[in-house]
């Protein structure tokens, strides 16, 4: 849960650092006018949203089979009368 919540603040953090690359003089593909630290804060954004994008996703995986699993063993256990 933490990884989603994560995830998109650093969603909202790299558009901010894009706007304020932007306002400087650069662009999302050349950091000529841009101080080279922001530039790199900015990649480092990219790596931590590819992280944490990809940890949601496989928290998203794990609690949607823990959902189909006992949506099966719910519908097994009325059928055969137990529940």
């Amino acid at each position: 849960m933490m990884s989603l919540i994560h995830w998109l603040s650093a969603e909202r953090r790299l558009e901010a650092c894009e706007r304020t690359i932007i306002a400087l003089g650069g662009s999302r593909y050349s950091d000529h006018n841009v101080p080279s630290q922001l530039a790199a804060q900015r990649d480092m954004i990219k790596f931590e949203v590819e992280y944490y994008k990809e940890q949601s996703v496989i928290f998203l995986v794990v609690i949607a089979s823990i959902g189909i699993i006992s949506s099966i063993v719910y519908v097994f256990l009325t059928k055969t009368g137990v529940l």
